[in-house]
């Protein structure tokens, strides 16, 4: 019997740490279009998408993982939520956006916002 439940703990504890190692979902956009991978790290907590955008993640639960990107440096930002279940993912952008017209006229250019959603397949 304590030979079962050691086995048990043991194989518990590798399946955790397999999970907790940085997780490549290979992702493609709502109109087919294959967009850069998602790399999620957990224990970073942090989503790469491709070498483009960062993402703080702010929870994450056995179903969903809610990120924001701290871009630190612009007016908005843009939030991540990844269904770890069905790999739907669904991205919302909000960022001051100018022309190069108004750019060079000094104007402070358009708050724009933007859905994007797709879905992903945790790769093995």
């Amino acid at each position: 019997m304590k030979t079962l439940l050691g086995f048990a703990l043991v194989s518990i504890t590798i399946a955790q740490a397999a999970e907790a190692s940085p997780i490549t979902y290979k992702c493609e956009a709502s109109n087919g279009e294959v967009v850069a991978d998602f790399i999620v790290d957990i224990d970073k907590r942090q989503i790469r998408w491709g070498s483009y955008t960062r993402y703080n993640i702010q929870s994450a639960s056995d179903r969903f993982i809610s990120a924001y990107e701290d871009n630190g440096r612009a007016i908005g930002g843009e939030v991540l939520v990844l269904d770890r279940l069905t790999g739907d993912y669904t991205r919302v952008a909000l960022h001051m956006t100018s022309t190069e017209e108004e750019m060079k006229r000094g104007e402070p250019g358009q708050l724009t916002a933007r859905k994007m959603t797709g879905r992903c397949e945790k790769q093995m």
